[in-house]
């Protein structure tokens, strides 16, 4: 899971590099809008998990 991680990550910052300065601020818009969409329903599952072993 860990290497995949690692993948995407990389797929994205090159990416990110490959975007003219014109256009990045709204595809900034879009990757904070997917990145949220993603995470707040990861981590609404991963947390109780987290909380219910201390």
């Amino acid at each position: 899971m860990t290497l995949l991680k690692f993948c995407l990550f990389s797929i994205g910052i090159l990416v990110g590099t490959s975007i003219p300065s014109k256009k990045k601020k709204p595809v900034n818009i879009i990757a904070v809008i997917v990145f949220l969409a993603t995470y707040i329903p990861l981590m609404s599952k991963f947390v109780p998990i987290l909380l219910e072993k201390e």
